[in-house]
């Protein structure tokens, strides 16, 4: 591991541990189409002093192919930052969860998104595995498939799910959003995505992450949004604090 990259890059988080003693189990952190780091520094400095064994990165990959949900067949993830290893034991459960799970590089590309997040993930946690998913149909079906295997093979275990999606739009739609995540209105959001009323990149990731949370009975909070370049479906859910 790159130790000062990691200290330079520790040096900028915000460290904001929101959970009060209770596990985050979500992290919906931005993709592609949201540059400004100033986000990231912010979610991932709500990590601080937490540890998991494995993190599960979900991603969209919108493509024609046969295999819908196709996690790439690398042992590891180099990064400037060092080395992660897959998670193997972790990844053939999800293969053997269900027949839309493969274990193929159709959607493997030096562009993936996990590439951007890791070099965070590791100045934060430290030691942890890492398993990506990609998910490469936006079906509704699919999308609900997905969250069912997450939820029953993450529940109940140290791991971390990691969603990468963005929503940048104007503060009406925003709020939109918001209230519909605060009624656990779930529902009516994958209908307005599916419909283009909220224009979400990385739609199937960021639904099959509220399907989960909803599942786990999490408590949902997005970041306030401080510049029009940010994303509106970045935040966190948490195990509720009893």
């Amino acid at each position: 591991m790159n130790s000062q990259k990691i200290a330079n890059l520790r040096d900028k988080l915000v460290k904001r541990n929101p959970d009060n003693g209770s596990t985050i189990k979500i992290l919906f952190v931005p993709d592609g189409n949201v540059t400004n780091d100033e986000q990231l520094f912010r979610l991932y400095g709500t990590l601080e002093g937490a540890n998991y064994e494995s993190v599960v990165f979900v991603e969209s990959r919108t493509m024609e192919t046969d295999k819908k949900i196709p996690m790439p067949t690398a042992s590891y993830f180099d990064t400037e930052f060092g080395a992660v290893n897959v998670n193997d034991a972790l990844r053939n459960e999800f293969c053997d969860e269900d027949d839309d799970f493969y274990i193929d590089d159709v959607a493997a590309s030096d562009d993936l998104q996990i590439y951007r997040h890791l070099p965070y993930l590791i100045s934060t946690l430290g030691d942890f595995s890492v398993v990506s998913v990609p998910i490469c149909d936006d079906e509704p079906s699919i999308v609900r498939e997905l969250a069912y295997v997450l939820s029953e093979i993450m529940g109940g275990r140290n791991l971390l799910l990691v969603i990468a999606s963005s929503l940048v739009t104007d503060e009406k739609t925003a709020q939109k959003l918001q209230k519909h995540v605060k009624k656990r209105d779930f529902s009516n959001i994958m209908n307005l995505a599916n419909s283009g009323s909220l224009p979400i990149s990385g739609s199937a990731a960021f639904l099959a992450g509220l399907l989960v949370s909803d599942a786990w009975e999490l408590d949902i909070s997005f970041l306030d949004v401080a510049t029009p370049d940010e994303s509106a479906t970045s935040g966190f859910a948490r195990l509720k604090i009893k």
